[in-house]
């Protein structure tokens, strides 16, 4: 009879050699997995280094316009008294190169744009510490309609966004939106009743789809307190939108005109309205209150390019009469 027994030795060998492989295959797999997370947390680390680089960098313009505009602000003491795009703060810092990379800035003025936060005023002081009584929100309600009208845009939108803004819940009539407009939606939601801390707020306005933001955004801005429009930088159509009697040829000389000689004060401004447009059409003393040539406040867009990585940062700032020049916030990212 055959021995069994005497294979034991072989299966035993067979099973150990099985085993040893699976160990050996769970240490490969387990040391790859090692090596690979390894590897990650060394680029995560890299890429977090790189960000934070980027970041000194863009942080490091802020600086660069702050010198610009605090030098500005003392010329003009000396000079002018006004801001325009002669200056030297509105010359555009083109892509230089910096150590792995390079550093580009600009600075625009935010007050060449209509502030949507004029249209619900509640006499907070303005940047020059004056009051903004409710009536010049009633004017600004016109302009940004003009403006409306302008860009081929719903004017439905202006009541709407001054129901975003007022503290109360009563709706404007005919096309005003407050909560019951937001709560039907996906996603509902309720009036703010305060002031935009954001332009991107008005995408919550009833009626204002990324179309007519994107048609928008170039026009418009969302500052602290009421502000008038700087017509040393304003585009024709924001000019145009500031009174009923300027139509777009007259803006459009306004502008022509600004670029060889800017005006100096808002009375220089005015002399032009009346060379230009006939004795029964100059605007109002109502434009005194939407119009200057002076501005508070500024967006600084820095952008750096280290590598792949490309960071762009916005930084909107204050520059007061005390010469102190205050960061409000700052964002990430392309517009």
């Amino acid at each position: 009879m055959h021995d069994c027994r005497a294979r034991a030795p072989a299966r035993q060998t067979g099973v150990a050699l099985i085993t040893a492989l699976l160990i050996i295959s769970l240490v490969t797999i387990i040391s790859a997995e090692m090596v690979s997370d390894q590897q990650l947390s060394i680029r995560r680390t890299g890429n977090q280094l790189l960000w934070d680089q980027a970041l000194q960098y863009a942080q490091g313009g802020e600086i660069w316009a702050r010198g610009i505009l605090k030098r500005d602000l003392d010329s003009d003491r000396k000079t002018d008294f006004a801001d325009h795009l002669n200056e030297d703060w509105a010359s555009k810092l083109p892509m230089t190169p910096i150590d792995g990379g390079s550093i580009g800035g600009v600075i625009i003025d935010l007050q060449a744009r209509f502030n949507v936060n004029n249209l619900y005023q509640d006499n907070t002081p303005d940047a020059n510490n004056n009051a903004a009584p409710q009536k010049n929100a009633n004017e600004a309600l016109n302009v940004f309609k003009r403006l409306l009208s302008k860009l081929e845009i719903e004017g439905n939108i202006a009541d709407a966004v001054v129901d975003w803004l007022d503290p109360d819940i009563d709706t404007r009539f005919p096309d005003g939106a407050e909560d019951l407009a937001y709560q039907g939606g996906k996603n509902p939601y309720r009036t703010a009743n305060r002031r935009m801390a954001h332009i991107s707020e008005l995408r919550l306005i009833k009626g204002v789809n990324q179309k007519v933001y994107n048609k928008l955004l170039p026009y418009v801005t969302a500052l602290p307190t009421f502000t008038t429009v700087n017509v040393n930088t304003a585009s024709a159509i924001v000019i145009e939108s500031l009174a009923k009697e300027i139509d777009s040829e007259t803006a459009k000389e306004i502008v022509a005109i600004r670029e060889q000689t800017p005006y100096n004060s808002y009375k220089d401004f005015k002399k032009q309205l009346k060379k230009l447009l006939p004795g029964n059409k100059q605007p109002g003393t109502q434009l005194k209150d939407m119009a200057d040539v002076k501005s508070n406040y500024f967006r600084v867009d820095a952008q750096v390019q280290l590598g792949k990585l490309q960071l762009v940062m916005h930084s909107v700032m204050f520059r007061g009469s005390n010469k102190k020049i205050g960061i409000l916030y700052r964002t990430q990212g392309f517009e």
